[in-house]
């Protein structure tokens, strides 16, 4: 029997009401005309998430353009701009959305695609698979890859990125360039935002004066001052503040790999299963004075496996470093200096983004294991406002909602320590100047405090039309480089029509990448439009030059928006609609 077929017959009602008047058979049969017309389908909606647009004016506008053509398909889609806690609580947390766009990082290695796209990470928290996205073959490769290196490693990639081509449950908009500002006298060409970036300009400004003064920067996060858990999920971007203050045994650096509190990793795969020995540097000590050592690199995997260290019994694991933690089978300390590292049929090209992790005091973070309720523990809520890291900066004061000021560690064993690829960067060099982190309410208040001489640099990105206000400002320099971060739209598979990948492919093509990297209301020209079947998922065009293992393989999407200038042709929006089984009931897109 049809489902939408009247719950009552004609025949029904006439054996029911016997001796019933004709005026009132009449009636009830214009009552059963009209809800036979009735549809019985409803109009498809959806919701966008995404901050303000003071806070990230593109993925305002980039959502904006995205339910404005969502709108002419006849969706019912509407703009909900929430702040960042609460927007990182809806996706990466509760998974209550249909969906999101905002910037991602980037990733460091392909290999970051595992826990986004990976189904073992469905019920976690964090960047671990926020879509509810289950695919055998995606599951498969994505493993495959960590058993391969070089070009076979490659080569699982090209299958991968064929197979998600149109089906993936987000896709890139756009990889926007940083556009950065500063003091003219800093003599930059790009906007630190790396560590290293940050220890060469002061080590640099050190060694040009004997006066010792703050390096001010402008940010626009304020919650900089107020939460610096380096392990927390709802944070903003803070990753400056957290990567000065906490090293890692291994240093990502655009040369490669560099050991950093390690002295050294050796590598074995003799065994079948590949292990890593890593020795400290001796006399490594926390801003404290305690002194750090391999029980401390064991406690801190430990933790990030399961912050509750055994308290709860399905485990509460990090999110934020998920995918690196996964890649370790074993760990253990030998002795006070050398730690020992399992890896199973992980490859070395891999497994090195293990330690790559921030370590983390046993001393002070065992104490914050206490579970909250099944899915937190103190750990993971901690606001750590006075920070005991390891870095060649430690904590020094905060206000909150003003400033972050980090001072110089100088008993950090790098002092006297050669770096591979930067020898001698710490010799005979006093890193004396504080670094002195300044929230400003907005962008354009960060920009001002530079040109009158408040600020040194404006660490936050600047939108293409304040970059360009600025560009001929005397004693400013205006700064650009191109960045692995994008703007993601990401799907929540929960939604009954986002679970349809040929829906999802529609939508992802309503999106006029093009228009929104050239036209000067969005990045104008400061942006690299994605169009590659890698870059589409995330990888930074031309960053890894993933080779094709057959020359008729596809490179390019077959993704094409259905328009022109941003704005969809409704007809051919409509008919690409009906092509992936929908239909419209009096212009309105129905399911």
């Amino acid at each position: 029997m049809d489902e939408f077929a009247p719950s009552v017959t004609r025949r029904q009602l006439l054996a029911g009401a016997g001796v019933a008047t004709a005026g009132v058979l009449s009636g009830c049969s214009e009552r059963l005309r009209l809800a036979a017309e009735q549809s019985p389908y409803d109009q498809v909606g959806i919701s966008i998430t995404t901050l303000p647009a003071d806070d990230d004016v593109m993925a305002a506008k980039i959502a904006g353009q995205l339910a404005g053509n969502l709108r002419a398909a006849g969706i019912d889609a509407g703009h909900e701009p929430i702040d960042e806690p609460e927007l990182y609580r809806q996706v990466l947390l509760n998974r209550e959305y249909d969906i999101f766009v905002t910037r991602h990082p980037g990733y460091d290695d392909p290999d970051a695609l595992r826990s986004l796209l990976h189904s073992d990470f469905i019920n976690e928290q964090g960047w671990q698979n926020p879509f509810g996205f289950s695919d055998g073959t995606v599951d498969e490769l994505l493993e495959s890859q960590c058993r391969a290196e070089g070009y076979e490693r490659k080569a699982v990639f090209d299958d991968l990125f064929e197979h998600l081509d149109g089906s993936a449950p987000f896709t890139a908009v756009a990889f926007p360039n940083h556009l950065g500002a500063a003091a003219a006298d800093l003599e930059l060409t790009r906007t630190p935002r790396r560590p290293l970036e940050y220890l060469e300009l002061v080590a640099r400004r050190s060694a040009e004066t004997d006066e010792e003064s703050p390096l001010r920067i402008g940010v626009v996060e304020e919650t900089m001052t107020e939460r610096l858990n380096p392990i927390a999920v709802d944070i903003g971007d803070v990753n400056a503040v957290l990567e000065l203050l906490y090293d890692p045994l291994v240093r990502h650096t655009e040369a490669g790999p560099v050991p950093w509190l390690a002295e050294s990793v050796d590598w074995d795969d003799s065994g079948g299963s590949l292990e890593a020995v890593v020795d400290l540097h001796e006399g490594v000590t926390w801003h404290d004075g305690e002194p750090l050592d391999a029980a401390d690199v064991a406690f801190t995997i430990r933790l990030l496996e399961d912050t509750s260290l055994g308290e709860v019994e399905s485990g509460i694991p990090a999110p934020r470093y998920r995918g690196r933690t996964t890649l370790i089978e074993n760990v253990r300390a030998v002795g006070e200096d050398r730690v020992r590292f399992s890896f199973g049929e992980h490859t070395s090209e891999v497994a090195q983004r293990a330690l790559m992790v921030p370590i983390l005091p046993e001393h002070i973070w065992e104490q914050r294991t206490e579970p909250i309720n099944n899915y937190l523990t103190e750990a993971l809520d901690w606001d750590n406002e006075e920070p005991i890291g390891s870095g060649l900066y430690a904590f020094a004061e905060s206000t909150s909602g003003e400033f972050v000021e980090l001072e110089p560690y100088e008993e950090h064993v790098l002092h006297d320590v050669d770096i591979q690829h930067h020898p001698g960067l710490f010799d005979e060099v006093d890193l004396a100047d504080p670094i002195e982190f300044r929230v400003t309410p907005n962008i354009g208040a960060a920009v001002n405090s530079l040109v009158e001489g408040d600020l040194d640099l404006v660490g936050t990105p600047l939108a293409p039309e304040e970059f360009q206000k600025i560009e001929d400002t005397e004693d400013v320099e205006t700064l650009t480089s191109p960045t692995r971060s994008f703007y993601i739209v990401g799907y929540n598979l929960k939604h009954p029509e986002l679970n349809n990948p040929r829906f999802r492919r529609v939508v992802s093509q309503l999106l006029d990448r093009e228009y929104i990297v050239d036209d000067e209301t969005f990045f104008d020209g400061y942006a690299i439009e994605p169009t590659a079947i890698d870059s589409l998922v995330g990888l930074q065009p031309g960053r890894w030059n993933f080779p094709r293992t057959d020359a008729n393989a596809q490179t390019e999407s077959t993704f094409e928006f259905p328009g022109t200038d941003g704005e969809v042709d409704e007809s051919v929006v409509r008919a690409l609609f009906e092509d992936a089984g929908y239909r419209y009931d009096d212009g309105e897109l129905v399911a």
